[in-house]
This record gives structure tokens, sequence and C-alpha cells, in this order.
């Protein structure tokens, strides 16, 4: 904020957002508060009118009572029931109007009041010091909305102090409205203070929030993270159809060691950032990058029933949009792994939380990338069973796998 007596935010987006708040939360407040100014206003009025002294101008205040500032003051409590944006906008002006007319009805019925009227003065400061302290304190006016919706008392005072001869009136009328007014007044200001530091508080904390939200988000499943925020503190899903997928860069070691590392990094982000893209756009769940490895799961946290096609499209979109991108001056070739079946996933972790998968169908799929084809994607005979004769699979035969023995593979050429 500007300073304790501005009150406004350095920032114009944060100031409207604010009011906006401030309209949101003041509706309830305004309601009540001008209910209850409502009828104070009506009870003090009887009041006066038992304890006056004189029916003398009593048609006069009953008309500037009940006439004029009555029906501004039930306006007010009505505009608490328009819609919200036509709230925002008049709550403010209407409470203002409504109490500034009320209390310059009191100096006017002050001024006219008989001589030594002094019951009706006392119960004219009764009812001001209600008006001032409501509108101060409950109504969540602005700090200076509220101070110029009070400023009539004023009048009230030099109204008094020239009509009334007795000087008990006097003092009795200014010591309620010496107290109450300035009481009010700063009540008023340090609950507008708070109000806009807790605002501003809420508004980092948010930020705060949503920051936490992002960086969940890119680190795990959006139905994970859901789980989490609900209170899971262990996350351990068995998925019994799940197609894994592993990619690797074909050449990355030489590379690597033939480039300065912002190089070599900098290309490196370039192909993960278009791996990503491509399983999103598949609908497939990034598990992780483990050096220049990337792995993928289709079918977990959710599942899927066609997970082995999404997986294929996911891995031939991979192969052809890696193709055209370079690593290290040379052009990027991805070889590729797919195998279909049960997948354990889950969350591991405390303080650097993951989201992995483990079993046998990811060690197949791991192994099928390692002892693959550059430029092809192998998939088993699990995966090659699924995606049936939808798609062009070359037979490899049998080849040898580490700590597999020998498996059945095929190479996965793209769909018919």
């Amino acid at each position: 904020m500007r300073g304790l007596f501005a009150l406004t935010f350095l920032e114009a987006e944060v100031e409207r957002e604010f009011q906006a708040a401030l309209a949101r939360d003041a509706r309830v407040f305004v309601r009540v508060a001008t209910l209850a100014l409502l009828v104070g206003w009506c009870a003090v009025g009887g009041i006066e009118d038992r304890l006056a002294g004189s029916p003398a101008n009593e048609r006069l205040f009953l008309l500037l009572r009940y006439a004029l500032a009555t029906p501004l003051l039930l306006g007010a409590a009505v505009v608490s029931w328009l819609p919200e944006a036509v709230f925002a906008r008049l709550w403010r002006p209407t409470i203002v109007a409504a109490v500034a007319t009320a209390l310059g009805t009191v100096a006017a019925m002050a001024a006219f009041a008989p001589d030594g009227d002094a019951p009706r003065y006392s119960a004219m400061a009764f009812g001001c010091a209600i008006l001032a302290g409501g509108s101060h304190a409950l109504t969540c006016l602005p700090w200076r909305a509220a101070t110029l919706a009070t400023s009539p008392l004023v009048g009230l005072v030099i109204a008094v102090a020239v009509r009334s001869p007795d000087p008990a009136a006097r003092i009795e009328t200014v010591f309620w409205i010496a107290v109450t007014l300035p009481l009010a007044s700063v009540t008023s200001l340090l609950l507008e203070v708070y109000r806009r530091r807790a605002f501003a508080l809420t508004r980092a904390l948010d930020a705060e929030r949503a920051l936490v939200d992002q960086l969940l988000h890119s680190a795990l499943p959006a139905s994970i993270v859901a789980r989490l925020k609900g209170g899971a503190t262990s996350i351990a899903d068995l998925h019994d159809e799940a197609t894994v997928l592993f990619a690797d860069l074909v050449g990355f070691t030489t590379a690597a060691a033939r480039v300065e590392p912002a190089r070599l990094v900098r290309d490196l982000g370039a192909i993960f950032q278009c791996c990503d893209e491509v399983i999103e756009r598949h609908g497939l769940t990034k598990i992780k990058t483990i050096g220049d490895a990337y792995m993928a799961v289709a079918g977990a946290p959710t599942a899927d029933a066609d997970h082995a096609t999404h997986a294929a499209d996911a891995a031939l979109a991979l192969r052809d949009a890696v193709a055209g991108l370079t690593i290290a001056d040379q052009p990027a070739c991805l070889r590729l792994g797919l195998s279909s079946g049960p997948v354990v996933a889950g969350v591991l972790g405390q303080h650097r939380i993951a989201y992995d998968a483990w079993g046998d169908t990811v060690n197949l799929a791991s192994r099928l990338e390692a002892q693959g084809v550059a430029g092809q994607v192998q998939v088993s005979a699990s995966t090659a069973a699924r995606l049936g004769d939808r798609y062009v699979l070359e037979p490899r035969g049998c080849i040898e796998l580490k700590g597999k023995g020998r498996v059945e593979a095929f190479l996965l050429k793209g769909r018919r």
C-alpha cells in the first residue's frame, strides 16, 4: 500500500481486485448493519418523541425522520439483496447518502428544536453515536467514505452549541460526538488497514499455492495430485492393463563429449519438450527422464481401454517429431520400446516426491528399447497382440534380452 492514510494499493489491478473482493464480503455486513441502523434510528426517534418537552415542530420532525431519512436507510438495506454487479456499484454511495442524510436530519432537527429541550438533544446525541459508530465499524465502508458520511455531525455540534441554552445538554451532546466519532473513525481506519493487509496476504498465499500446484502438476499426474490433496499418504496402484514406453537418444554419449554443457542441455531440453508435447497430445502419462532416456505409460494412473493404441501412436509420433531436431549439430534419432501388461504405479519420496512405475512390463519395455534399432519402435508380443492388424508389424523373431533370455519382438512400422 502507498501508506497508512492513502489506503490504496500501488498496482491498479490489485486495487480493483481488492474492491471486488470487498464488495463480495460486504454484502452480509451491509444487510445486517443497515437493518440494525434502521431499527436503532426508529427506536431512538420513538424515545426522543417521548422525551420531548414540547410538541412544537413535531410534524416537521416526523417528516424529516420518517419521510426522508428512513426510506434512504431502508433503500441501503434493499441494495444488499440486488445482484452482485449492481450491489458492487451502489452499496457505498447508497450507504454514504443514507447515513449522511440521517445525520443531516438530526442536525436540522436540533436547529429547529425548541429552546431548552434538553431531553431531545440527549436523544439526538445518542442516535448520532449509533449512526456514526455503525457506519464506520459495521458497514465495511472505506475509511474516507465513512468519514464523509458522518461529516454532518459537525453541523449537529454547531446547532446544539448555538441553540441549546442548557450547558448540560451541550456538554452531553458534544461528549457523545467527541467520543464516538474519533473512536469510530480510528476503528474504521484500522479495519480497512486490516482488510487490505489480509487481502494482500491472502493474495500472496494464493499465488504461492498456485505455484505449488503448478510444480505438483508438472511432477505428478493430475489425479495423483488430487489424491494427495485429499489426504492420501501412500499411493500404490496395480493397473492390470497398461503399456509402457521407453525412448532413448541414439549416439547421445558421443554427442555429449564434443559440445559444451550449455549447448547440450539446450538441445536436450528442446527434444524433451517435444516429447512432452507428443505424450500429452496422445493422452499418456510422463513418468520420468533418466539422462537421455524418456519413460511414459498409457493406462496409468487413469485406466485406458485403448492403452496399446495410444502408446503406439505416441511412439510413432515421437520417432517422427524428434527426427526433425538436432543434438550437437547432428540429426536426433530415437530408439523406442513398448511392452503391455500389468504395472504397479505409485508415489515415492517425502521431500522430492515422484510418480513411478514398476514391474516386469516396465523391465521388458526398457530391454526392448535398449536392444532395439535406431529410428525404430520395437514392441513385445503382448503389445503386438493388442494392436492386431491395425498396424504394420515386422516380426524380428526371438531376440536375446539381458535378464529376460529369448523374447519374441516386432518392429512397429506404422498404421495400416
